[in-house]
């Protein structure tokens, strides 16, 4: 039989995994939570999920970098708990405990930045919330104002917030502590992804008419085929660190799916979206689909509400054939450096020159002799 507690301590390259399970009897409810604590601080906090192979037992999971390892020491005031009622650790768990090094300074360390606000991520790494991190939400937020006006303008619809960043607006309105980026989209009037792609070929055109810095490729040299990166300009920001957000091209399919890079295919149309509503993000505002709830858990399930470690993006039926119109191919990315800054433009030639030859598209004649290293 399976009991309650902390059973599995695991390496997978530079993650520890910890896991264990709770069992209930029949009457019993699931377990709200379990808390990893350090020093009586909650580090992380996960919902556990059923398990596949026992009645009223749910499993957990929490990873921690290997940097981290001391706070699992047998002598770090660590404890995982399940609705307040504490785990115990496995003799497995415990010889494994047993054998890691202590370090006094680093659990003080952790301790103090968790006093801090500081918050354990998916990957288990320790960071500083997404508000204090880099130049911090105020600029963020000022650089989605910004960019919501220029897109208005443009094609007439507003930026409201998707992913990860709608999911903080609808659960505490405000950014979720390890999120890494601010996620939007615009809708768009267009009813197929082909006319999508010829009129956010146009924006992207516009913007760069306009000096914005719209970025194509990442640091990596891949490059961005349905959405775009759109950075502070430091011409308008002198000695400022740079933000930035993203924007993902949306449209309703000839199913009334509201469709949106990089995996979103869900039922409800406009209808889900419009009208765009105004909602709390931080001490600011921010625009969110009328039905922000509902299109939370349409994307992330029904436990959106709570921190799931176990979430995995979901495979909306037919959403590749949705979107694949949409993509820009090498043919449109090479005519839309044409009107790049040339800095972009040449990096944007080189990430795709960069591509090994058998998996290229043969390019239109026009560009046969064009020059595509930096």
């Amino acid at each position: 039989m399976i009991a309650s507690g902390v059973t599995r301590l695991t390496r997978r390259g530079d993650r520890l995994l910890l896991s264990g399970h709770v069992r209930r009897r029949a009457f019993r409810k699931a377990p709200r939570s379990v808390a990893l604590r350090l020093a009586g601080l909650t580090l992380a906090e996960t919902l556990p999920v059923p398990d596949q192979g026992a009645r009223n037992v749910w499993t957990f999971r929490f990873v921690l970098s290997v940097a981290l390892a001391a706070v699992l020491a047998e002598g770090a005031p660590i404890s995982i708990s399940a609705d307040a009622v504490e785990l115990g650790f496995s003799p497995e768990v415990e010889a494994k405990r047993s054998a890691m090094g202590d370090d006094p300074d680093l659990v003080r360390d952790v301790a103090s930045k968790l006093r801090d606000g500081f918050v354990l991520t998916s990957n288990g790494d320790l960071r500083a919330p997404f508000a204090q991190r880099g130049p911090g939400l105020a600029a963020i937020l000022d650089q989605y104002e910004h960019c919501d006006r220029l897109v208005h303008e443009i094609v007439g619809a507003h930026l409201h917030v998707v992913g990860g960043t709608l999911l903080g607006a609808a659960r505490q309105g405000g950014p979720i502590d390890h999120d890494v980026d601010f996620d939007t989209a615009y809708l768009s009037n267009a009813r197929d992804a082909a006319s999508l792609k010829l009129e956010y070929m146009g924006l992207l055109r516009a913007l760069f008419a306009r000096g914005e810095n719209v970025r194509l490729v990442n640091q990596a040299g891949h490059v961005r085929r349905r959405h775009f990166k759109w950075r502070s300009n430091a011409r308008w920001r002198p000695g400022a660190a740079p933000v930035e957000i993203d924007v993902f091209p949306a449209f309703i399919d000839a199913e009334n799916f509201y469709c949106r890079p990089t995996f979103v295919r869900i039922p409800g149309g406009a209808d889900l979206i419009h009208p765009l509503r105004r909602v709390a993000f931080g001490d600011r505002e921010i625009w969110a689909p009328d039905r922000m709830a509902e299109k939370a858990a349409l994307v992330f399930g029904p436990s959106w509400r709570a921190a799931d470690p176990f979430w995995e993006k979901p495979s909306f039926p037919g959403v590749e054939e949705a979107l694949s119109d949409l993509t820009l191919r090498d043919e449109d990315l090479l005519a839309l450096a044409e009107d790049m800054p040339a800095a972009h433009a040449d990096r944007l030639r080189a990430a795709l020159a960069a591509r090994p030859l058998a998996t290229r598209p043969a390019l239109p004649a026009k560009y046969d002799a064009r020059p595509l290293e930096t």
